[in-house]
């Protein structure tokens, strides 16, 4: 999500309208879930992350990340190679990660284009409270809380995330 916002900030001429959910960029109080709240606090944290690679960060997040869906192998296989010698990259980036939420969401008041905000009710990674204070900040956006879903919303609730897709494509974002 992140990216999402830091794009649209930096590129208006070529973005129309937005969706984003479950990430960093919300002003206020921005809640984390413990495993992530860790890594961003302790360098031990993220160094054994870093060395263990992309299986157990995958797994913490697809059995976390998830309320209703459970990825199968190839789901797994799949996002193990995404990640494949970039656990690190990735683990790394919560080092500094509250000076570069705090940075993002200072700014995402400037996103004045139509926005959907998704996320699910039950995420545990990043609170749902932050969607409500993107909401907030956004001027033109929409907030979809995604009932009995969690960080992997589209995959908890894939039903509805698809048809909240087909209407924000068809009618909302303009």
């Amino acid at each position: 999500m992140g990216a999402a916002l830091a794009y649209v900030l930096n590129h208006k001429h070529r973005v129309t309208s937005l969706t984003v959910g479950h990430g960093v960029g919300a002003p206020g109080p921005f809640k984390l879930a413990f495993m992530i709240n860790m890594m961003a606090k302790f360098g031990f944290m993220r160094f054994t992350t870093g060395l263990l690679g992309a299986g157990p960060l995958i797994a913490f997040s697809s059995k976390l990340g998830s309320i209703r869906h459970r990825a199968n192998p190839k789901q797994i296989d799949d996002y193990k190679q995404s990640y494949s010698g970039r656990a690190p990259e990735v683990v790394y980036w919560f080092k500094d990660f509250r000076s570069k939420a705090a940075e993002l969401a200072g700014r995402v008041k400037e996103i004045d284009i139509p926005t959907l905000v998704f996320w699910g009710e039950l995420d545990v990674l990043f609170d749902p409270s932050n969607a409500k204070n993107l909401d907030a900040a956004l001027p033109q956006s929409k907030l979809q809380i995604l009932p009995e879903a969690g960080h992997l919303a589209w995959a908890d609730q894939p039903e509805l995330f698809a048809d909240m897709i087909i209407d924000w494509v068809e009618t909302a974002h303009k």
